[in-house]
């Protein structure tokens, strides 16, 4: 059975982005975990025919933790009003959400 460490920091870690019941302080928090997990690993020695594939997660996890707050808080803000708006107005995603379908029509 082959462990793929990079693969598993990357799912996990761009996945957690997308969760909405954690605060912004786990947002920062959470790749520390993950390099916490991988440090206590590489420190005992527990797999150390993945040792190469660790170090990789590990940077992947370092760069996260830099990364994932800043993400966060774009997706938070985006979209700006503007684009709402024009999403409203010409066809996007909001399109025909202010509409009153019980407004003069039948159903």
């Amino acid at each position: 059975m082959e462990v793929n460490f990079t693969y598993i920091v990357r799912i996990y870690l761009s996945s957690f982005l997308n969760l909405v019941m954690f605060k912004w302080t786990n947002f920062a928090k959470e790749p520390q975990v993950v390099i916490s997990f991988l440090n206590y690993l590489h420190n005992h020695k527990v797999c150390p025919e993945y040792e190469e594939d660790m170090q990789m997660a590990l940077q992947i996890a370092h760069k996260a933790k830099e990364e994932l707050p800043n993400c966060k808080a774009l997706a938070q803000n985006a979209p700006g009003k503007l684009n709402k708006a024009c999403s409203l107005l010409f066809g996007g995603e909001l399109y025909g959400m202010l509409d009153d379908p019980w407004n003069g029509e039948e159903m």
